[in-house]
């Protein structure tokens, strides 16, 4: 995926012809990023932009990368919100 998810449905590009897109390319995989802004500050977030993704890719015969995409401190190994990831592990 090029963008955030909430990115491509305000330009009115996040929905199943994406997906077909990409697949009609030859693609195999696709690679949903998220963000934890996005997840932490969207309530809705799994229900409105990952659960349609990973169904159409699996519609499509794609796989479905989710990247928890948290870029941290590579010297210390901190990275924001990571203790919250623990504490929504069961809805993802």
């Amino acid at each position: 995926m090029p963008r955030d998810l909430y990115e491509l449905e305000g330009e009115k590009h996040f929905d199943r012809a994406f997906f077909e897109e990409m697949a009609t390319t030859g693609a195999n995989v696709v690679r949903i990023p998220v963000h934890p802004h996005a997840w932490t500050e969207t309530p809705d977030y799994l229900w409105r932009y990952l659960d349609p993704a990973v169904s159409w890719a699996g519609e499509l015969g794609l796989y479905a990368i989710i990247d928890w995409h948290s870029i941290g401190n590579v010297e210390t190994g901190e990275a924001p919100l990571l203790p919250e990831l623990y504490s929504h592990t069961e809805e993802m």
